[in-house]
């Protein structure tokens, strides 16, 4: 359950961007060394938002000491990750047939 306190420390996580005192370019115009900087400050920005959201303790109660998550998680994890290697290899081979157009070796 979220208080007082998790609103205000999540709230802390995104001031700046609030306030103004971060500007975000679209995308589609930064160069690859700010993008590359982009990408950081969006996983710095979530991870800080994960990390301000939770209560470890609360967390690993309501998961328990059953295996049965673990299993869960560990089927989920092999599951998206193949079909991750479907897509892909359907990727590769949509830009081979040109019907994908890709910059390569950027």
């Amino acid at each position: 359950m979220e208080d007082a306190t998790t609103r205000a420390r999540i709230y802390d996580c995104f001031k700046p961007l609030c306030a103004g005192k971060i500007w975000l370019r679209p995308v589609e115009y930064l160069t690859s060394d700010s993008f590359y900087f982009y990408v950081q400050a969006c996983g710095a920005l979530l991870g800080r938002a994960h990390a301000c959201a939770g209560d470890a303790a609360a967390i690993a109660g309501y998961c328990g000491k059953s295996p049965v998550l673990d299993k869960a998680l560990v089927a989920w994890a092999e599951a998206y990750g193949d079909q991750t290697e479907r897509d892909h290899a359907r990727l590769v081979q949509a830009i081979k047939s040109g019907r994908v157009h890709a910059i390569q070796g950027v």
